[in-house]
């Protein structure tokens, strides 16, 4: 990049994709100082094009096959990005790989809780009665025990669905709420 940019209100990177369902991982790095920097992650689990959206860049502690959580990138500003890098970061074993990536996009956060969600996992829906908040996390455990923690793991509350949560697939994921678009 030519100059700096500010990203603290842009943590998210939205970006289309174009996978081949090799099963590598791309990795897209924003950093201030090279090689220091913060991961966004994407699985190319998958073949054709789609759009992804990575809400931030500690999402990629947590992919499998990635998982670099030096301390070179858990302490990040996003004040002051001055380089962009892509590349594969894993690819499984007698693989080739062909990724196309356009449209590299900064995206505004949006801070909207989740009212009452109904959480879709594998073709099986449950109902949560309570707000999901922007920085919060969750664990729904296959007996149906829903937990929500703040932002720093502390619980905030924990209730008993009235249903399990067992999916013959994990393929596809989605939260609907009518609290949030």
């Amino acid at each position: 990049l030519s100059s700096t940019l500010d990203l603290t209100s842009k943590r998210g990177l939205g970006l289309w994709v174009t996978g081949d369902g090799s099963g590598a991982t791309m990795v897209i790095r924003l950093s201030r100082f090279l090689p220091k920097g913060r991961d966004y992650v994407v699985p190319i689990n998958f073949t054709g094009r789609r759009w992804i959206e990575i809400p931030t860049g500690e999402q990629g502690w947590r992919a499998e096959n990635w998982g670099y959580t030096s301390e070179t990138t858990k302490n990040f500003d996003y004040l002051y990005v001055k380089h962009v890098s892509i590349w594969v970061g894993h690819l499984p074993a007698n693989t080739t790989c062909n990724i196309l990536v356009e449209d590299l996009t900064a995206l505004a956060e949006v801070s909207q809780p989740l009212v009452n969600p109904t959480i879709t996992l594998g073709g099986q829906s449950v109902d949560i009665n309570g707000t999901i908040a922007t920085e919060n996390h969750f664990i729904l455990e296959p007996d149906g025990t829903f937990t929500v923690y703040d932002e720093w793991w502390n619980g905030v509350y924990t209730q008993q669905l009235a249903s399990a949560l067992l999916p013959s697939s994990l393929a596809s994921f989605s939260i609907q709420s009518a609290s949030s678009s």
